[in-house]
C-alpha cells in the first residue's frame, strides 16, 4: 500500500491552524528537515501532532529554527536583532527538550550549517516533548516553550487515549 507523503510546505492554511486551543500539549514530531532561507541562512523545520489527550492526532504547530544572525521590524514597528550564539543557544535547549534531556549525536559540532541540522532532524523524528502553545501572527498557532518529557511544566500531566486495561 502507497503513502503519499506531503511536502513540508504543502500543507493547507486550515492543516497549519491545528485546530487546537492555546495551552499546553504533548506533541510527537511528525516530519523535520533542513534546509535554508533565500538569503542562504540554514534552518531546521519540524511539523508535529498531538500525541495524547482529547486532542490525539490534530496537527500541533510547525516550528522553525534558523541559524545566523538577522535583524527585523515588529509588527508594531519596532527594530529587533537576533544573534548568531542566540539562535545556536536556543537551537541547542529546544532540541534538547525534544529529546527528552539527550543531545543530538552530530559528526561536527561546530558546523551550524544544514548538514548538522540534517543529522539532528533525522533523529527528531518520532520524538515526543511537551510545550505551550499560543496563536501567533496571522492566527496560526506557534511553539512559545519546550519542556522534555521528564520535566514538564509543575500540573501538568500526560493524558492517554487509550483505556486502562482491567481485571475481573
Amino acid at each position: 500500500m502507497s503513502t503519499d507523503l506531503k511536502g513540508f510546505y504543502d500543507y493547507t492554511e486550515e492543516e497549519l491552524r491545528g485546530g487546537i486551543t492555546s495551552g499546553t500539549y504533548h506533541l510527537k514530531v511528525t516530519d523535520a528537515e533542513a534546509d535554508h532561507w533565500d538569503d542562504g541562512r540554514p534552518r531546521l523545520n519540524i511539523r508535529t501532532e498531538v500525541a495524547s489527550g482529547s486532542s490525539t492526532g490534530s496537527y500541533g504547530p510547525r516550528h522553525t529554527w534558523s541559524l545566523g544572525s538577522y535583524t527585523g521590524v515588529t509588527g508594531d514597528g519596532r527594530d529587533f536583532t537576533i544573534t548568531e550564539e542566540d539562535n545556536q543557544k536556543r537551537l541547542v535547549k529546544n532540541v534538547k527538550c525534544v529529546l527528552n534531556g539527550k543531545s543530538p549525536v552530530i559528526t561536527n559540532s561546530t558546523s551550524w550549517d544544514t548538514v548538522m541540522l540534517d543529522e539532528i532532524a533525522q533523529q527528531m523524528v518520532g520524538e515526543s516533548f511537551i510545550c505551550t502553545i499560543s496563536d501567533g501572527k496571522n492566527g496560526y498557532q506557534k511553539i512559545d516553550r519546550f519542556y522534555a518529557m521528564s520535566s514538564p511544566p509543575s500540573g501538568f500531566k500526560v493524558k492517554s487515549t487509550e483505556a486502562t486495561a482491567f481485571s475481573v
